[in-house]
């Protein structure tokens, strides 16, 4: 657990690094950029927009990889768990239960639905594919415990 909080540390620094626009190199002051002061600023702040969103997805992704591959290794491989995720409001529009959507996802693609507007509580079944169910369900369930331990 230790070598994952350190991994998601660097992230992190990786992240807030790029949020800062670099100041030019001193050899580079009060040069003309080609195309004028006003296109460059704009170009910049583009790429740096850009590169944060490139850097965002990446480190949620890589974060979402990490809790994944911990319930792998640390749950029942052939038991389902409920997500905290439901479609409760809106069929089809899945909300995390503080009211965030998914930024990703693994549903079962390949399986059809049957009764879909009585399937509003998500699970995660061995293989950590998602699937929708009935909430009335009994399946296991998994506690968020904070990082700040």
């Amino acid at each position: 657990m230790r070598s994952h909080y350190a991994e998601l540390q660097d992230i992190t620094g990786v992240y807030i690094l790029a949020g800062k626009p670099a100041s030019p190199h001193p050899s580079q002051r009060g040069a003309e950029p080609k195309g004028g002061r006003g296109r460059s600023s704009r170009d910049a702040s583009i790429a740096t927009l850009y590169v944060l969103v490139v850097l965002s997805f990446i480190a949620w992704g890589l974060l979402f990889a990490l809790a994944v591959n911990f319930l792998r290794d640390n749950i029942n491989a052939s038991a389902t768990y409920w997500l905290g995720v439901t479609d409760q409001q809106e069929e089809g529009t899945w909300l995390w239960t503080n009211g965030e959507r998914p930024r990703i996802s693994f549903w079962n693609t390949w399986k059809g639905t049957q009764d879909k507007e009585q399937k509003d509580c998500g699970t995660i079944g061995p293989g950590g594919i998602w699937n929708a169910a009935r909430c009335s369900h009994s399946n296991r369930w998994i506690c968020e415990k904070s990082w700040n331990c």
